[in-house]
């Protein structure tokens, strides 16, 4: 459902928009990518606009390729619970599968996907797509995990990328209290695991 909440006045939207871009400078995004965000402020308002969101999603979030920031870099973030991220895959056998833009850009009435917790990666995309939404890529889910901060314990599935094979699905959970970029099987379920997804990409 379609909902006029507080953030969807343009005053209020502009102001969640500069709120990401401090929050990206706090951490350690370089200012040349900040600016190229920046400097989409007004597509990406009226894009918010006219996708609409949904009650209870996040309008709108920034996100960087690794082609301008390196998986490495970003998982080395400091996380919304304090503690910085890291992975140990290889970045080179990371493919997104869903088409995304070439430079950073932004994605809209994102979800954590939580009515889709516990359900194997696999099917829960086909339940996005069926919905007319994307499943998210790996760099994607990484800018969520920053920037959103998903529920505790709850856990994010990217199916819009895939590590090494078509049947290992990129993922970010927690080993103790760090945040991990890894993966698992396109069949495994876990309860603490959703796919989250947007409306469209700009």
């Amino acid at each position: 459902m379609k909902t006029q909440r507080s953030l969807s006045s343009g005053v209020q939207f502009e102001r969640f928009f500069l709120k990401q871009i401090n929050q990206l400078a706090r951490l350690g995004c370089l200012e040349e990518i900040a600016t190229i965000l920046k400097l989409q402020q007004f597509p990406v308002l009226a894009k918010a606009r006219e996708t609409g969101i949904s009650e209870g999603n996040i309008p709108f979030i920034p996100v960087i390729p690794p082609a301008y920031r390196s998986i490495y870099d970003q998982m080395n973030s400091v996380f919304p619970n304090g503690h910085r991220g890291f992975t140990e895959l290889n970045p080179t056998a990371i493919v997104d599968v869903e088409k995304t833009p070439n430079r950073p850009y932004y994605i809209f009435d994102v979800d954590f996907g939580t009515s889709l917790l516990g359900r194997p990666p696999r099917r829960a995309r086909q339940s996005i797509k069926h919905r007319g939404r994307f499943p998210l890529t790996a760099a994607e889910i990484i800018s969520v995990a920053l920037l959103a901060k998903p529920p505790p314990g709850h856990f994010l599935h990217a199916p819009g990328s895939r590590y090494g094979s078509a049947n290992k699905i990129l993922t970010l959970y927690q080993v103790g209290a760090s945040p991990r970029l890894g993966w698992v099987l396109s069949g495994e379920g876990h309860p603490e695991w959703g796919t989250p997804s947007c409306a469209r990409r700009f």
